[in-house]
């Protein structure tokens, strides 16, 4: 049976070169590493505080996909539907959470104010969280989680208007301060009649190669990491040479 206690995830997360002041994007699955561990959020937040101290910061999605169905989105209440860490991190005193109804994240730390402070309506335009963590220079951890949970690829389509991708629409209600307001919130989604389907094997062989993403084994599973600036720089120039990069062309209809 393996045991994983918090000093043990420290040593990990030193060996991936995390350090004091640091700041972490997680993307996090983390049952699959932690196993039958009673409350493995709280024991990857601690090991995650030891090792930045409190001069670290540390971000998570808190993606919510519910309001463009009809759900009022409320920045103080409404839940992450990405997974259990990031609804820990929700959950605690100081935190800071971007004010998007669709792809909000929440941040704690030095550089939490920063981070948070989305300027577009747009998940993923100018000014945007995760432009923020790409000019950091922040680590990306993805903890038991597969290169499909890599959201930083988005700002790439985004940013070079993939031909796979439109900007729709959605009016949104969300909950301020002095009462309820309607947003006119534009996602920038995927053609759902032309097949598209990524390719996920392919995305993270040319990360490898590339010497931009590493693993480390952890528990039950591993930790795929490395630095945002540099996962961005190439996906993009891939994505600028092959706009269709990021999926299976030979199923893709384009029209």
């Amino acid at each position: 049976m393996i045991s994983i206690d918090k000093s043990k995830i420290c040593e990990i997360l030193a060996e991936i070169g995390l350090k004091e002041g640091d700041t972490v994007l997680i993307h996090s699955s983390i049952g699959l590493i932690f196993g039958n561990h009673n409350n493995p959020a709280e024991l990857l937040f601690s090991a995650l505080r030891e090792t930045l101290t409190t001069t670290g910061t540390i971000i998570v999605p808190t993606f919510t996909f519910a309001p463009c169905s009809g759900s009022i989105f409320d920045i103080n209440s409404t839940k992450s539907e990405v997974g259990e860490f990031s609804n820990y991190i929700l959950s605690l005193d100081d935190v800071k959470r971007s004010f998007h109804p669709i792809h909000s994240v929440a941040a704690i730390g030095p550089n939490a104010t920063y981070v948070t402070n989305h300027e577009s309506l747009s998940s993923f335009g100018e000014n945007s969280s995760y432009k923020k963590i790409i000019e950091l220079k922040a680590y990306i951890l993805l903890i038991g989680a597969g290169i499909n949970y890599l959201s930083l690829i988005h700002q790439v389509e985004e940013d070079l208007k993939v031909p796979y991708r439109f900007y729709k629409d959605f009016n949104i209600t969300v909950k301020e301060e002095d009462g309820y307001n309607n947003l006119t919130v534009p996602y920038y989604a995927k053609y759902l009649d032309r097949a598209i389907e990524y390719d996920y094997k392919k995305r993270e062989l040319i990360l490898i190669q590339s010497n931009a993403l590493n693993t480390i084994k952890l528990g039950w599973g591993n930790i795929k990491f490395g630095l945002a600036n540099e996962i961005y720089s190439v996906l993009h120039e891939k994505v600028c040479n092959d706009e269709l990069f990021f999926i299976n062309k030979e199923k893709y209809n384009a029209k």
